[in-house]
């Protein structure tokens, strides 16, 4: 069992039930909601009643502003809970109250797993001591996780997905293990607090048979009313959507050292302006697609049971028809054949270019184009705005002729899913290669036909012999011949094979959809390639292959086919290994994955037909490795021959090492030796880091950047709770650590960084700046009889608003109208219908001063002569405002050092003891 809650002194001595009675008949005092999500702070003399998550989560807002103010009471169930244990002190909080609460009040045990407030192993061995209680009390040891979620009305979907999720263990255990990292600033209800809930109550030791995920539930169609209504949704749709939503609430900027930082922006000067307009005027990857593929031509369509809601879906996901990624982007189009997709010429994918080097010992930095004669703008010419906005794109004030490297984003789902694939197109004249890297989450796989595994099987090496002396040869030829063994192992093994298929339909596995998707499509006849260094269309050769393996492996079966009319479902059985999935004949010769092989351990299946069905789920527990069916809020053990024949959709797949077993062994006798001989010297190590040593099978190097700045200090951000971050290890363990893994860096103290600390200061002086100096100007603005209008991009404003607004940390970048404006006679103009607001002439000239960029798009314009005047009086009000503010900080500062919950925002360096860390590794 965990410890109690240290915290508990800080409870009103004098509460009593009367009082109780009272509070539980008032409202939020800061919003005035009622309900059942109220919470009572229990911080003598404070007692505030503040509204829950369901609605602006005030109780946890006020926590964030009086950090002493840790212990709530939740004024419906009666439960307790304490911010920084992150953990309910239900049963501590009623022995020190005077306040005969009895144990009818308290509903189904607590919601902390012991794990909380002190890390455990993550490994699939449970925790011992829990095991131990249980035998003592002569209970039958069941394995956590069985707990079934009620329907609340059509919402299998998201049941069967929840149930996935809850079985991914790094992310299920991040979730239990981690709560400090779950912090974010966000001023709306997210999704994180109600998943992570879930995930403890889940996992409790004692938990109820089923539970109803009604917060999480109703905070998800609150994000997406597409969601909203009884009707029937899709289960990987909701998936997506989820876990992107988790991605945006805990996305952190990621940190590197100097001297990365410093290589970073020399490999960004390097890249010219010419390189970054052809970036972002190069066509998408869906204009690779081969319509006359033998694989792709026929395959199965899309998968989603709405098309039109994933226009605005960010997620990363790689296409079936084109085997090309997407990466995070609210403006997603299908990549599918112009009768699917009306929007399919104009899609741009959000990828990175490769260098690209042809046999011959040239490079080319051309995006791939193909001509097609049935899709419009395949191929043409089309003039482009990103042409004319790099003549206009201006330098951001104070950096001047160099452009600031955007901020690299990471979060735990990104580190559990996130693969990266390299898509190709090989010129066969030239011998020319493009290549593009991506980001994916899944892969969206076809489910072949008879005909198109019988083309797969026999033409994939034929077509690859045409490349022959390039790199995609030798890799590309060992997987048309893998594909092709079934057809070489003799006369009897065809006929059987043939009379099986002719009986009971062609035998596809889940090796025939991956070699389908990784198989490589000519390019010819309508669908040319446009080589940029012939200059001409040319015969070409499209491929993928695999650079970076993600942790767990989702892999999505397209089986259902929405046309015009009507929408079917592709009931064919797929095959597919329950262990050993090993995926080396689809990686990049410079993969950097040192694992391949998969095993299951999640499946989402869909009964019924395209119209109508249900969703279930089959699940591996990870702390008996049995099989589970999870119907909704019943759980069910079933075989593994049952989980083999199930007509699955989606595959969930976790990286297979038994080394790391053995690392994780070693590292346990080496907490042994140490626990008998302390060491003089200990080190810091990050509890995120520590979770992925315990649930991954490839961690990575140490990375202590979650709580430490470039210069080796702690984040000011999180020097609050810093304590929860990390963990102590004693010398001998860290060695063995950096040993193995590499990274650091090594930490033996913690202080606050001064120098981040004034360079966070000196951020939130420059947003109060920016935005009082908005405001004032937009007053002045609605007060002007005959103004000059400007035109501004809503989508830069939206992003300098989040900044200013204290949501970034990023400036926004130049300012980029080029979403807004069109040309005529060679001069920008606004694009009637965009996306634009409308400013006034000195509003354009304060962003333009700051930020730089264009172009300038003039909307009316007034009186010339009144322009200079304001300007002037504008120039006024700053430099008036600019000597007030020193001023203004100095009392701030003196304020500020008065009040003791503020003493962390000084630039003081502030050190944390290592009694405030808790040392349990494993």
């Amino acid at each position: 069992m965990g410890a109690p809650c240290p915290h508990q002194h800080v409870i009103d001595k004098n509460f009593s039930a009367k009082l109780l009675a009272e509070k539980k008949e008032k409202c939020c005092e800061w919003c005035g909601a009622g309900g059942c999500s109220l919470r009572l702070c229990l911080y003598s003399g404070c007692l505030r009643v503040g509204c829950g998550e369901g609605h602006a989560d005030h109780s946890t807002l006020h926590n964030a502003q009086f950090p002493a103010h840790c212990i709530t009471l939740n004024l419906t169930s009666l439960r307790s809970w304490c911010y920084m244990c992150e953990m309910e002190v239900t049963s501590s909080v009623l022995a020190s109250m005077t306040i005969p609460l009895g144990q009818q009040h308290h509903l189904g045990g607590p919601i902390s797993a012991p794990g909380v407030a002190v890390a455990q192993p993550i490994t699939p061995s449970q925790s011992s001591a829990e095991e131990d209680d249980e035998e003592e009390e002569g209970e039958e040891v069941k394995a956590k996780g069985l707990v079934g979620l009620r329907n609340l009305g059509l919402t299998c979907y998201m049941n069967a997905a929840l149930q996935a999720m809850s079985n991914t263990v790094p992310l299920a255990q991040f979730m239990i293990e981690c709560p400090a990292f779950l912090r974010n600033d966000r001023k709306t209800p997210g999704l994180t607090r109600p998943f992570q809930r879930l995930m403890i109550e889940m996992w409790h030791k004692k938990r109820p048979s089923f539970i109803t995920p009604s917060l999480l539930y109703h905070g998800f169609k609150q994000l997406y009313p597409m969601f909203r209504g009884y009707t029937q949704q899709d289960s990987q749709e909701f998936l997506r959507y989820f876990m992107d939503q988790l991605h945006e609430e805990l996305r952190e900027p990621l940190v590197v050292s100097h001297e990365d930082d410093h290589e970073g922006d020399m490999e960004e000067e390097d890249l010219s302006a010419e390189s970054l307009s052809e970036r972002e005027d190069s066509q998408s990857e869906a204009e690779y697609e081969t319509c006359d593929s033998g694989v792709s031509e026929q395959s199965s369509g899309s998968s989603d049971h709405y098309p039109s809601k994933r226009k605005k879906r960010h997620h990363a996901t790689i296409d079936v028809e084109t085997g090309i990624a997407t990466h995070r982007s609210h403006n997603r189009s299908l990549f599918l054949p112009d009768h699917e997709s009306p929007e399919f010429s104009d899609a741009v994918s959000d990828t990175t270019l490769l260098d690209s080097d042809s046999a011959g010992g040239m490079s080319s930095s051309a995006s791939p184009q193909v001509h097609s004669s049935s899709t419009s703008g395949l191929g043409s010419s089309k003039p482009s705005i990103s042409s004319l906005s790099s003549s206009f794109k201006g330098k951001p004030c104070g950096t001047p002729g160099r452009r600031r490297k955007p901020p690299t984003y990471r979060s735990v789902i990104s580190d559990v899913f996130d693969g990266t694939i390299v898509s190709s197109v090989q010129c066969l004249t030239c011998n020319t290669i493009s290549s593009r890297k991506e980001t994916f989450q899944d892969l969206s796989l076809p489910i072949p036909s008879s005909d198109q595994l019988s083309i797969l099987q026999h033409s994939s090496a034929s077509q690859l012999q045409q490349v022959a002396g390039s790199s995609v040869s030798s890799s590309s030829l060992h997987l048309a011949k893998t594909s092709c063994d079934t057809a070489t192992d003799g006369w009897m093994w065809w006929l059987w094979m043939w009379l099986r298929s002719w009986l009971w339909g062609p035998a596809v596995s889940l090796h025939h959809c991956l070699a389908a998707f990784f198989s490589a499509d000519e390019l010819k006849g309508d669908n040319m390639y446009s080589c940029e260094k012939c200059g001409k269309l040319r015969n070409g050769v499209k491929y993928s292959k695999v650079l970076q393996l993600p942790e767990v492996l989702i892999v999505h079966l397209k089986r259902f086919r929405h046309e015009t009319m009507f929408s079917s479902k592709i009931s064919q059985y797929v095959s597919f290994p329950l262990h050993g999935l090993d995926l080396t004949q689809f990686l990049h010769k410079d993969c950097s994955s040192e694992v391949v092989t998969y095993d299951l351990y999640g499946i989402i299946c869909h009964h019924g037909t395209a119209g109508g069905g249900h969703y279930t789920a089959y699940c591996q527990n990870w702390s008996n490795h049995r099989w589970y069916e999870f119907d909704d809020q019943y759980v069910t053990e079933v075989s593994s021959e049952t989980v083999a024949k199930c007509e699955a959709y989606v595959l969930f797949y976790k990286k297979a090492s038994p080394e790391m077993a053995a690392r994780r062994q070693r590292t346990v006798e080496l907490m042994q030796v140490s626990s008998r001989e302390p060491s003089l010297m200990q080190f810091y190590i990050s509890k995120q880091w520590v979770n992925k040593f315990n649930t991954f099978s490839e961690p990575g190097p140490i990375n202590n950047y979650d709580f430490l700045c470039p210069h080796g200090g702690v984040q000011p951000q999180k020097a609050n709770h810093v304590g929860d971050l990390v963990m102590l290890l004693n010398q001998g363990v860290w060695e063995y650590l950096h040993q193995v893994f590499g990274g650091g860096p090594a930490c033996t103290r913690l202080y606050e960084c001064v120098t981040c600390r004034a360079e966070l200061d000196a951020l939130s002086r420059r947003q109060t700046s920016e935005l009082e100096m908005f405001l004032m100007l937009k007053k002045m603005f609605q007060e002007e009889e005959h103004p000059n209008i400007v035109a501004i991009s809503m989508r830069w404003f939206r992003t300098w608003e989040s900044f200013v607004r204290g949501r970034e940390q990023e400036p926004p970048g130049p300012i980029d109208n080029s979403s807004i404006c069109t040309s005529k006679t060679g001069q920008p103009v606004l694009k009637p219908g965009s996306d634009y607001a409308q400013i006034s002439e000195e509003m354009w000239h304060f962003f333009y001063k700051t930020y730089g960029g264009g172009p300038e798009l003039w909307v009316m314009y007034g009186n010339p002569h009144s322009s200079a005047r304001r300007i002037e009086k504008m120039e006024g009000v700053r430099q008036e405002a600019q000597k007030q503010e020193p001023l203004q900080s100095e009392s701030r500062s003196l304020s500020t050092e008065n009040l003791p919950h503020t003493s962390t925002c000084t630039s003081r360096q502030r050190t944390v003891s290592a009694g405030e860390v808790r040392t349990k590794f494993l």
